[in-house]
């Protein structure tokens, strides 16, 4: 048993009302002896999200933006406000299973070379969600995505490489990336990649700050033995159409960043790809 107080926990509200004392409840409920801070940054939710978390009794830091600064930049405002050895970024509709912090820490305590971990994410029905243990994007396997090709050639480590199909979810895996619904990261390998690029609003934020953890040479892993419940998409379903927008805006950072060694032909193609999918989801729907 690790006898310190070592976690500072930051999660990013937005018009969370309905969920967020379940999320505090089972972080205090499951690992008050390893919490030594617990920030909520709360993104002007319109809702009572707000009132709910000054009603909560643990010493919650709130930290209320006047604007919706996106997923990336709020998490950096409420790690700023932390000093602990580890943070645990943790989404607002999730909730943590027993020891499931406790294990994310043992895995980084053992293992020096990784930098951040994350645990088995599960739905509301108990299916595993196949984001959290992911490869990274490549041409490839975007083209396989964005033209439904991964479903058709499921075991094809080159279409298929994002998804990982062939891994399962039941042991400890070295992976690309890991999902920001849940991620436990050193605090100076935060610090040492500069936190969360804050050009992604919404999405793309954890596959790029995995990205740069590996970069510099720093491991990512998923732990299975830690779980969490996600319902998942809460905030986003208020704001469906700017939430499509901006899952295709932040292929394109993605792009932009990490894929300038293509030739022009190909990064056209994977951008007019990724125009097409925008489409069809607005006008046609999933």
């Amino acid at each position: 048993m690790i006898a310190r107080k070592c976690v500072s926990v930051v999660v990013v509200s937005y018009n969370s009302e309905s969920t967020i004392s379940a999320c505090i409840s089972s972080v205090f409920d499951t690992s008050i002896d390893l919490i030594d801070s617990f920030i909520v940054v709360d993104n002007a939710s319109s809702d009572r999200t707000c009132d709910v978390i000054r009603k909560n009794s643990n010493g919650i830091r709130l930290i209320e933006n006047k604007v919706n600064q996106g997923f990336g930049r709020a998490c950096n405002s409420g790690a700023d406000e932390s000093n602990s050895e580890f943070i645990l970024f943790l989404n607002p509709d999730a909730t943590v299973d027993r020891d499931t912090i406790l294990n994310l820490v043992c895995f980084l305590d053992s293992r020096s070379a990784a930098g951040c971990c994350g645990p088995l994410i599960r739905n509301g029905k108990g299916v595993p969600d196949p984001a959290c243990r992911r490869g990274f994007p490549t041409p490839l396997n975007a083209l396989g995505k964005l033209f439904f090709l991964e479903k058709l050639f499921t075991r094809s480590r080159g279409i298929s490489g994002y998804s990982l199909p062939w891994l399962g979810f039941n042991r400890e895996a070295l992976v690309d990336c890991i999902s920001g619904a849940c991620i436990l990261i050193r605090r100076s390998d935060f610090d040492r990649i500069g936190g969360f690029d804050e050009q992604f609003f919404l999405f793309g934020e954890d596959v790029d700050l995995c990205k740069r953890i590996s970069l510099v040479g720093r491991e990512v892993w998923f732990v299975p033995s830690a779980r969490i419940t996600h319902i998942g998409g809460h905030s986003m379903s208020q704001v469906r159409d700017t939430a499509n927008y901006e899952f295709y805006r932040a292929m394109r950072i993605y792009m932009s960043k990490h894929w300038r060694h293509l030739p022009p032909p190909a990064f056209d193609l994977i951008d007019k790809g990724i125009g097409f999918r925008a489409w069809l989801e607005k006008y046609i729907g999933h």
